[in-house]
C-alpha cells in the first residue's frame, strides 16, 4: 500500500509521507524501548537495589514515547490534508494532458470514483493507518529483544508463529485480491449508472421508463452488494486466523516462560516482564490484522489511481514550430480506435484561409472525429493535419488553442458566471469584444433578458438554460477568441428556425475572415458554403458546391431530396381524411 501511495503521489507529494514514516518508526521505538526498560526496572525493584537510575530511565523514555507519538499524530493529520490537495491536482494534471480517445469510452464513474473517493481515502492512511501500521511492524520487532536477551527459549518460542503468520497473509492476498478487483469493476459501473440516472431523469419520465430505469438501476446496485459481500467473505477468515495465531504465538511465549520460571532460569520479575512485553507484541500484531482489510482496499484503489497517472500524455513539442499562415491540409489522413475500427480512411482535404467548409454524410461517416483532429482532440493514426505548412503535432500547445476554436456537439458549460463561460478562451476581453461576440452569436436579448446579465451564475452544467441557448453562448465564446480557424459540430442542431438562421448568416459573415469548418446535418443550412465535403464510411465520397453536387447522381443528392421530402410533412388529426 505503501508503495502505490508515494507512486501516486509522485515525488514532491511522497516526501513529506516519508519524513512522517521515519518519525514514526522513531516512536515506535520509543514505545518499544519503553517496554524493555521495565525489565531493568523491575530486576531492580525485586533485587532490593536502588531503582532511581532504571526509574529515570523509564520515565525519560516513557515522556518522549508521549511527546514524540503527539507530535507525530498531528503531523499525520497535517500530512493526510495535504496529501488530498496532491493528490487532486495530479489527477486534474493527469486528465488535462490525456489523450480525448482516453474518453470516448465513457470514463465519467471511473473519474468520478478516483476523485471522489480514492483520492479523499488516501488521505486517511497517513491519518489513521501510518501509525498503528508502523506500530505493529517496528514495536514486535524491537520488543522480541527483550525475551531473546532473558531466555533464548521464549524468545524463540514467540518467533515460532512467524512463518505461519506469513502463510496466512500471503494465502487471505490471493483471495481478497480477486474478490476487490470484482468489487472495483462493480463500483465503477454503479457510479456510471447513477451518473446517467440522474442526467436522464426528464427523457424517462417524459417517456414513463424511469421505473424501468430504477430496476436496472437496482440491478447493478444488487451486483455492488455481492462484490461487497464476496469481498467481506474472503477477508473475514483471514482477519480471524492471522489474530488467532498471533495470540497463539503469545500464549506459546508466556507457556515456554512459565516452564523456565519453575526451572529456575526466570525470576519472578523477568516473567513479569515477559508476559508484559508479550501481550504488547500480540496486541501490536493483532492490530496489523485489523488493518489488513482497509490496507488491501487502499492498495487496490490507488494501484487503479496509478494506472490513470501512468497512461501516456499527449506529447507536445520542446521547440514547437510556427506556421506560415492557417490554410488547413489533411494529406492521406487515417484514423481508427485500438487499431479495429477504422473511421476515416486516406482524407485529403484543403481548407483556405478564408471560407465556410461543410462536412456533411450519414451518421457514423466520420463528420465528428475528422472534425477534432484540428484541434488535436485525436491524433490520426496515418497521414498529417497541416496548418500553414506545419504538422499539428509540432505546433505548441497555447499556439494550436489560438488559432482553432471548436464549439462541440456537446456543450458543456462550466460552473461560474455567463462572462466566465463567454470569456473561458480570453479571460481578459472587454465588455466591447464580449458585446460584439454576443451580438455575432445572437445572444444579445438572452443576455439583456437576464437580471444579473454577464454576471448571471450559469447552474450546474448550465442546466438553467435550453440546449440551444447554450449552443448560442458555447459560439459566442469560440467568437471572442479571434481563432483565424473555426470548427462548429452541429452548431444549428438545437436553434429555432429565427435563430438557425440567423447564425447560419454570422457564419458566413465569420468565413470572409476566417476558415469555418461546419459539422452539419440539415443541408439547407450549407447550401451557400464554399466547399461541401461527403463523407460516406469514412471517405471522401463527393466535394463541390451545392449547386454542382445537386445535380450529380451520389450520397449529396439522395439526402437532399429525403431532407426536402420530409419538410412538407403534416399531422393530420384522426378524423381528416387522407
Amino acid at each position: 500500500m505503501i508503495k502505490e501511495l508515494l507512486t501516486a503521489l509522485g515525488r514532491r507529494g511522497a516526501r513529506p509521507v516519508k519524513v512522517l514514516t521515519a518519525w514514526l518508526a522513531v516512536s515506535a521505538a520509543l514505545q518499544a524501548a519503553t517496554f524493555l526498560a521495565l525489565i531493568p526496572l523491575l530486576q531492580d525493584m525485586a533485587g532490593g537495589r536502588s531503582i532511581v537510575a532504571s526509574l529515570v530511565l523509564f520515565v525519560a523514555l516513557a515522556v518522549a514515547w508521549l511527546v514524540c507519538t503527539v507530535a507525530v499524530q498531528m503531523r499525520g493529520f497535517t500530512v493526510g490534508a495535504d496529501l488530498a490537495l496532491v493528490l487532486h491536482e495530479r489527477i486534474d494534471h493527469a486528465l488535462e494532458r490525456l489523450p480525448r480517445a482516453w474518453f470516448r469510452r465513457g470514463r465519467a464513474g471511473e473519474v468520478s470514483q478516483l476523485v471522489g473517493g480514492t483520492a479523499l481515502s488516501a488521505m486517511n492512511i497517513p491519518a489513521h493507518l501510518l501509525r498503528p501500521l508502523v506500530n505493529a511492524v517496528v514495536t514486535p520487532v524491537l520488543l522480541v529483544i527483550g525475551p531473546l536477551v532473558l531466555d533464548p527459549w521464549v524468545g524463540l518460542a514467540m518467533l515460532v508463529a512467524s512463518p505461519l503468520l506469513a502463510l496466512v497473509v500471503w494465502t487471505t492476498d490471493r483471495s481478497v485480491n480477486r474478490a476487490d478487483a470484482d468489487r472495483r469493476r462493480t463500483m465503477t459501473q454503479t457510479a456510471e449508472r447513477l451518473l446517467e440516472f440522474a442526467r436522464a431523469q426528464p427523457v424517462l419520465r417524459a417517456f414513463g421508463h424511469a421505473d424501468q430505469s430504477a430496476t436496472r438501476l437496482g440491478a447493478v446496485l444488487s451486483q455492488q452488494e455481492k462484490a461487497e459481500r464476496r469481498l467481506i467473505a474472503g477477508t473475514v477468515p483471514g482477519v480471524l486466523s492471522y489474530d488467532v495465531v498471533s495470540r497463539l504465538l503469545y500464549v506459546i511465549g508466556v507457556a515456554v516462560a512459565a516452564v523456565q520460571l519453575s526451572q529456575g532460569h526466570l525470576d519472578a520479575p523477568e516473567f513479569v516482564a515477559v508476559v508484559v512485553i508479550g501481550m504488547r507484541i500480540a496486541e501490536a500484531v493483532s492490530t496489523a490484522a485489523g488493518l489488513a482489510a482497509g490496507m488491501r482496499m487502499n492498495r487496490r484503489d490507488l494501484a487503479g489511481l496509478n494506472e490513470l497517472l501512468a497512461v501516456e500524455p499527449q506529447q507536445w513539442p520542446d521547440q514547437p514550430a510556427v506556421p506560415a499562415g492557417n490554410a488547413v491540409s489533411l494529406c492521406g489522413v487515417g484514423y481508427s480506435y485500438d487499431g479495429d475500427h477504422q473511421v476515416l480512411d486516406g482524407i485529403d482535404l484543403d481548407l483556405p484561409e478564408r471560407g465556410l467548409t461543410a462536412l456533411v454524410g450519414p451518421s457514423g461517416a466520420g463528420k465528428s472525429t475528422l472534425a477534432h483532429l484540428l484541434p488535436r482532440f485525436l491524433d490520426p493514426t496515418s497521414g498529417t493535419v497541416g496548418i500553414g505548412g506545419v504538422d499539428v503535432r509540432r505546433i505548441g500547445r497555447d499556439d494550436l488553442a489560438g488559432r482553432v476554436a471548436v464549439v462541440p456537439q456537446q456543450v458543456y458549460l462550466t460552473g461560474g458566471t455567463l462572462r466566465d463561460n463567454i470569456t473561458l478562451g480570453r479571460p481578459g476581453a472587454s465588455d466591447e469584444e464580449i458585446g460584439r461576440a454576443c451580438g455575432l452569436a445572437r445572444i444579445t436579448d438572452l443576455v439583456d433578458g437576464l437580471e444579473e446579465g454577464l454576471d448571471t451564475p450559469v447552474g450546474t452544467r448550465g442546466d438553467r438554460f435550453s440546449g440551444g441557448e447554450k449552443q448560442r453562448i458555447a459560439l459566442a465564446r469560440a467568437l471572442i477568441t479571434g481563432a483565424p480557424i473555426v470548427v462548429l459540430d452541429e452548431v444549428t442542431s438545437s436553434l429555432d428556425a429565427g435563430n438557425d438562421r440567423a447564425v447560419t448568416e454570422t457564419l458566413q459573415a465569420l468565413a470572409r475572415e476566417s476558415s469555418v469548418l461546419v459539422i452539419a446535418h440539415r443541408l439547407a443550412d450549407v447550401v451557400r458554403a464554399d466547399q461541401i465535403v461527403v463523407l460516406a464510411g469514412g471517405r471522401i465520397v463527393q466535394r463541390g458546391r451545392h449547386e454542382d453536387l445537386i445535380g450529380a447522381d451520389g450520397v449529396y443528392r439522395d439526402m437532399w431530396r429525403a431532407q426536402t421530402s420530409s419538410s412538407g410533412w403534416q399531422l393530420r388529426s384522426a378524423g381528416a381524411s387522407a
